[in-house]
């Protein structure tokens, strides 16, 4: 076998061969080698090709002079061929290796061994570290697409960890989905089936409930209704409220803080007649109708900030139940349980809490009675339906500027308040009211011919409000009342173009109307002295246009006492409005029905109050999902009756 031979030759030779098998011929004659041995050899020939090549392509390969003086050096040395033996070089450790020799050597073994083989190996490796990995590899084989999608996602960190419902959460839940205890043990077992064990055992939420409750020494129920200690359910409400709150309580400006609150009551007949018996005897009972008493925290506040205020003080997420008695709302009732509440008002005594920090914290309390109805208004003032429970003006004195202006104002009722949601009704039914008797003129309907005209009136205003808004206009509805209600008299106030058409009212006293309306309603601050002189502006309107129609009481108290009214509070009028209280009514039937036992009158009103206390606790209330309501875009001439407002004012909120 030839000893070498000079890179020269060999260079002229690859440049001259075809390919690369005619050059392998070549370097086999002159090494004298057959085809299996130069196959041990063959590596090292191969090398060279790429050497040369490497320094070919560097040089222009039409200047071949060029190529051998640049590369003269390289050229005069000789190719000579080793043992293959001496060429294997020590193998690295395979972490250590480069990308493309982890691929060549994978290949390598992918076609040296069979895939039966390199599983039982890859498995055995990983039994000698870890029993528990080799478990889960085995296992993957026999999963299904979806979850080895899901693993995937494990993997990836794409997978968000499920989150299991806290006892409160569950019960906020129950209450958001209004589920009686059969459903929500059905949505736990069903979850859990599914592998999706999400929520807590009715076990936890039920005790979850006790802690809404206020201490049970101070409940009292009986077969006619329950009844809190409002003392008790004030302290129960301030912890509760506290719990709920991210603020630091400690310094000299949290020592006292006063809780501002409003209250009220109102009757609702139509309830349901259960076949259960009274174990006691009792002068005509019946559960046809109720009255109940609530009240609402409104904020808590230093003498110098706010730290705590009701976001939504319309609404009754917490509306919290005083008391309740099935029966007819009357006149002495009324007296009855204002006094009720105004005797535990004036025996209230300071609240001390217990702060995280071992510090204690004193509360004052302040009720305003503002959640009271006109015909509540009329029985606690001694008053009369038809006329004016703060200047007493009679049905005809209202259109008589001069005159009312010199009546004496009964300062001491102020203190029930505009009753915000049944103004809306009211301000609607004296446009509609206005409308019937627009051909005649005339504020009492006399004769049949004027009834005549009145009805049809009504029947062309219903029915275009019908066709054109899918509003039912002063329709009688079975059992008792109309249809007029506060929905139907936004809706009426929203396009008071049409509304003026359709019913012939001017459509700038209209106009005036909703913007007084949305100022008396809303939880912004007015600007007082503007409200009072557009107040009397709409009232001369009023009368310039329609004197022979006498302005009803509740117009009448807005549009004159409304600014006075607002005066005597000392937060804006619309977070005393009454809707919380009349809306609680059926919340009320939704308990009773579908959350209370049956098996006794005493049972059945225990767990009425129960789920009224939980449906409206400050700490299951702040877990609740909340829907925001349509709210009022307010025009130029809106804004100007409100005050700017001071985006620092409060700390924290509910």
């Amino acid at each position: 076998m030839t000893a070498s031979v000079p890179f020269s030759i060999l260079s002229e030779k690859l440049r001259q061969s075809s390919d690369k098998e005619s050059f392998y011929n070549f370097v086999r004659l002159k090494f004298m080698l057959n085809e299996d041995t130069f196959l041990l050899y063959k590596r090292q020939v191969d090398q060279f090709i790429i050497n040369h090549d490497t320094r070919w392509k560097k040089k222009s390969k039409f200047r071949i002079k060029h190529f051998q003086s640049q590369y003269a050096d390289w050229l005069q040395q000789d190719f000579f061929l080793q043992n293959p033996s001496s060429q294997q070089r020590c193998k690295k450790n395979f972490d250590e290796c480069s990308a493309r020799t982890k691929r060549r050597r994978i290949e390598e073994i992918r076609q040296n061994k069979s895939k039966e083989e390199i599983e039982s190996a890859y498995l055995q490796t990983l039994r000698d570290e870890s029993k528990i990995d080799a478990e889960i590899v085995k296992g993957l084989e026999k999963l299904d697409s979806d979850s080895k999608e899901l693993i995937l996602k494990i993997v990836r960190g794409n997978f968000s960890k499920m989150v299991k419902y806290t006892p409160e959460e569950a019960l906020a839940l129950m209450i958001d989905l209004k589920l009686t205890k059969y459903q929500y043990d059905l949505l736990h077992s069903q979850s859990k089936e599914r592998n999706a064990d999400i929520y807590p055992p009715y076990k936890k939420v039920f005790d979850a409930k006790k802690d809404c409750y206020p201490p049970y020494e101070t409940v009292d129920v009986t077969e006619l209704g329950a009844n809190i200690e409002l003392q008790s359910l004030l302290d129960h409400t301030m912890t509760r409220i506290i719990k709920t709150c991210e603020i630091d309580f400690t310094g000299k400006m949290h020592d006292e803080l006063v809780a501002t609150y409003k209250w009220g009551f109102d009757g609702a007949s139509g309830q349901s007649l259960y076949k259960q018996v009274y174990q006691c005897d009792y002068e005509n009972p019946s559960d046809e109708s109720i009255v109940m008493i609530s009240m609402i925290p409104l904020q808590i506040a230093s003498q110098s900030k706010v730290l705590w205020k009701n976001a939504h003080p319309s609404s009754t997420r917490l509306c919290r139940p005083i008391r309740f008695d099935f029966a007819k709302e009357s006149k002495d009732k009324n007296i009855e349980n204002y006094n009720f509440i105004d005797e535990q008002i004036n025996a209230l005594q300071l609240t001390n809490i217990v702060t995280g920090k071992d510090q204690t914290i004193s509360i004052h309390h302040k009720l305003h009675s503002s959640m009271f109805d006109g015909k509540s208004i009329t029985h606690l003032t001694n008053g009369s339906t038809e006329s004016c429970n703060v200047c007493f003006a009679l049905p005809s004195e209202m259109n008589d500027l001069d005159k009312i202006a010199r009546k004496e104002c009964i300062v001491e009722n102020y203190r029930f308040g505009i009753s915000s949601l049944h103004c809306w009704i009211r301000f609607f039914e004296c446009i509609i009211h206005i409308a019937y008797r627009i051909p005649f003129k005339k504020r009492s309907i006399c004769t049949q011919e004027h009834k005549d005209i009145a009805e049809k009136r009504k029947d062309a205003i219903q029915k275009t409000f019908k066709e054109a808004k899918g509003l039912l206009i002063d329709k009688v509805k079975q059992g008792s009342g109309n249809s007029n209600d506060g929905n139907t008299a936004r809706r009426f106030f929203e396009d008071c173009e049409f509304a003026a058409k359709t019913t012939g009212v001017d459509e700038e006293l209209i106009r005036r109307f909703r913007t007084i309306l949305i100022a008396v309603n809303s939880n912004k601050a007015v600007d007082i002295p503007k409200f009072r002189y557009y107040a009397y502006e709409t009232a001369q309107l009023y009368i310039h246009l329609y004197r022979w129609y006498f302005m009803p009481p509740s117009v009448h108290k807005v549009l004159i006492h409304g600014a006075d009214l607002m005066n005597h509070f000392d937060l804006p009028i619309g977070i005393f409005s009454e809707e919380a209280q009349e809306a609680r009514n059926k919340d009320f039937r939704n308990a009773r029905q579908n959350n209370s036992r049956k098996n006794s009158r005493k049972n059945t009103n225990e767990d009425i109050l129960h789920w009224l206390l939980i449906s409206s606790d400050p700490v299951i209330s702040s877990l609740r999902t909340f829907y925001p309501k349509k709210c009022f875009d307010y025009d130029s001439e809106q804004d100007e009756l409100f005050v700017e407002e001071d985006d620092n004012e409060t700390d924290s909120s509910n």
